[in-house]
């Protein structure tokens, strides 16, 4: 009995061991994203840092090692604690691990470049509706901030403007996940490809450094010119690698 007993007590020390580590790993994403270089914006308010989770974390880990110890009832009580309070941390933590996986997505440098004035001369080479818009100012309203997300929520509501429906956002996803992670400052270090949609080979247009919408925009006008739809540039990038 005591035997038994005993490999309870081991088996619960090791899971709850196992339990920790997750623990420490997910307050280390929560760092990365809190004080790394991810956009800050579409973290929630946060009233304890890291240290402040992980601190606390080890007194509570402390406890349910004791426990643990004990064997029986208590270790197995003590295993379910430990991941119940894994779970939950992770749950809250979801912005913090999508933020981390921009980082990760898009570790393109950025570049800062003069930026000047489309000319008319620049303008025929744009697609016409991009064209257009630079022209007479008229960008549909734009998400508040520039991150990812508020990127990729742009695109998908911008789709109806160039005669698709939603179904064409899971392979632009794909697509510019690729190309650069949605991160509108993105710099090709090997081509010199610009931004989201990583423009190369056309004149830059007004704004477009700088502009999230004017970035997608331009990127939805010139799949819609050369390939017709983003499932087509989707399968033209799996098949060469560019678009």
């Amino acid at each position: 009995m005591a035997t038994v007993q005993a490999g309870v007590a081991q088996g619960g020390q090791h899971a709850l061991a196992a339990e920790l580590l997750l623990f420490v790993a997910i307050v280390g994403v929560r760092a990365v994203a809190q004080y790394g270089p991810a956009d800050k914006k579409d973290l929630p308010a946060d009233q304890f840092g890291p240290l402040f989770i992980l601190g606390n974390g080890f007194a509570v880990f402390f406890v349910l090692a004791f426990l643990a110890a004990r064997g029986g009832t208590a270790a197995r009580v003590a295993g379910v604690a430990g991941l119940v309070i894994d779970v939950a941390l992770a749950m809250k933590s979801i912005p913090h691990l999508e933020a981390v996986a921009t980082i990760a997505e898009a570790p393109r440098k950025y570049v800062p470049a003069a930026e000047t004035a489309s000319t008319a001369a620049e303008q025929t080479v744009m697609p016409v509706d991009l064209a257009l818009e630079v022209k007479t100012g008229k960008l549909p309203p734009t998400p508040k901030g520039k991150s990812p997300r508020a990127a990729m929520a742009y695109a998908r509501k911008s789709l109806k403007d160039y005669g698709w429906g939603t179904s064409q956002f899971a392979p632009l996803l794909k697509l510019w996940t690729q190309e650069s992670g949605w991160n509108y400052k993105a710099v090709n270090p090997n081509s010199g490809a610009l931004g989201i949609p990583q423009l190369l080979g056309h004149a830059i247009p007004a704004g477009y450094r700088n502009s999230m919408a004017v970035q997608v925009r331009w990127g939805l006008a010139y799949i819609k010119a050369r390939y017709g739809s983003p499932a087509a540039a989707w399968a033209h990038e799996q098949h060469f690698n560019w678009y």
